[in-house]
């Protein structure tokens, strides 16, 4: 990796039975080779939320694309679209105290009736707070915060649908509440904690430090 580790900075006292100490030099060797691998990508099309913002129609109280960009409604009626996302370069994850902060650049493309439409960069700034991240039977759930995007690089595949370059940076703000609705809809499904026969995770705790994620616990075994 093009970085270097960080020392991990441990908290001066624990109570628990046991912890594991996380480096963010750990997730951000990862989310390098995964951009280097072409593997930091999806495709926006299964979440609801998404699904019904990229349909060029719906009722006169719901807002779409097709209400915002009347030209996509006109050459595409009642066509939902997709959302191709990918690493434009590699994504920045960093540990400091009481949050986690990301930042990431992505190419998106806006695909109606298999038929590219635009396509565009965007600048994300992320956080997840550590109060905002519980743990409940195993499972470890978080709610993230995205402070800024911004939209630059837009490139029009279709031209007869006019200057849909100059709508997509207020567009994107618009989406902003919905992107987090997705992104906190996968925190609330969780992660899950490893378990072992018997041996069941307690009391756990999460904490961040500079460059250092904490996960203290106590342990029950119950196999006996």
């Amino acid at each position: 990796t093009p970085f270097q580790p960080n020392a991990l900075q441990l908290p001066p006292t624990d109570t628990k039975m046991a912890a594991v100490f996380l480096s963010d030099y750990v997730i951000n060797s990862f989310l390098y080779q995964a951009h280097k691998a072409g593997l930091s990508q999806f495709q926006l099309d299964k979440s609801s939320k998404v699904v019904e913002f990229l349909r060029t129609n719906c009722d006169e109280k719901d807002i779409c694309i097709g209400k915002l960009i009347p030209a996509l409604g006109a050459k595409y009626p009642n066509t939902a679209g997709s959302l191709h996302i990918k690493t434009s370069t590699q994504p920045a994850m960093q540990f400091i105290p009481g949050q986690v902060n990301l930042i990431a650049d992505v190419v998106a493309e806006l695909t109606f009736a298999n038929t590219p439409i635009l396509s565009f960069n965007v600048h994300g700034n992320f956080d997840v707070k550590s109060i905002e991240i519980a743990s409940a039977n195993s499972t470890i759930t978080a709610k993230a915060t995205i402070n800024d995007l911004k939209v630059t690089n837009v490139q029009t595949m279709v031209p007869d649908l006019g200057l849909v370059g100059d709508l997509i940076a207020p567009l994107v703000q618009v989406g902003k509440p919905i992107a987090e609705v997705f992104l906190n809809d996968l925190g609330q499904k969780g992660f899950p904690l490893p378990s072992w026969r018997g041996l069941q995770l307690k009391n756990v705790d999460i904490s961040l430090f500079s460059h250092t994620l904490s996960i203290a616990c106590d342990m029950l075994y119950t196999n006996i």
